[in-house]
């Protein structure tokens, strides 16, 4: 029996080819929740999960997509003068 490999911060994927249709579907509803968390004006929690896509995921269109979010989220702090 060969060992299976699961998907861990320490051992981040660099391209969605790399990942398990389970770490797709979950990386996906990750992104979701964030969208939501935001879209209820939970700012924090949907940052936190945001950054962990980002940092954790690299390379995958929720990573980048969460980068996108974080640009924009940080681009209002600044024009509110946060």
């Amino acid at each position: 029996m060969e060992p299976t490999m699961e998907l861990t911060a320490t051992e981040p994927r660099r391209n969605d080819d790399e990942l398990s249709p389970v770490d797709q579907t979950l990386l996906v509803r990750l992104l979701a929740m964030a969208h939501r968390y935001r879209s209820e004006r939970n700012v924090r929690q949907a940052t936190e999960l945001y950054w962990t896509l980002a940092d954790d995921y690299p390379g995958t269109p929720q990573a980048d997509a969460a980068r996108k979010v974080l640009l924009e989220l940080a681009a209002g702090y600044e024009r509110e003068g946060a």
